[in-house]
């Protein structure tokens, strides 16, 4: 099994920017992301943004919500 990356709503706006999805994509890694930031993503799209979630990147549930606490310190 190939190491996971959990990746965050930033780096996917900045690598769409620069067109590089695709090749970061064919790193030998596994590439995961929460739900949430999927529903970030999708609120540009509807923004007119033209970033999208890329194929690569598997969007999974969080199966414990993090605390407020965790949640203001990020």
């Amino acid at each position: 099994m190939s190491e996971r990356i959990v990746v965050n709503t930033g780096p996917i706006i900045t690598l769409g920017k620069f067109d590089v999805l695709d090749i970061i994509g064919q790193l030998p890694y596994k590439f995961i992301t929460p739900a949430k930031v999927q529903e970030e993503i999708n609120a540009g799209i509807s923004l007119g943004y033209s970033i999208e979630i890329p194929s690569w990147l598997e969007v999974v549930g969080t199966a414990v919500q993090p605390s407020p606490l965790a949640l203001a310190s990020l």
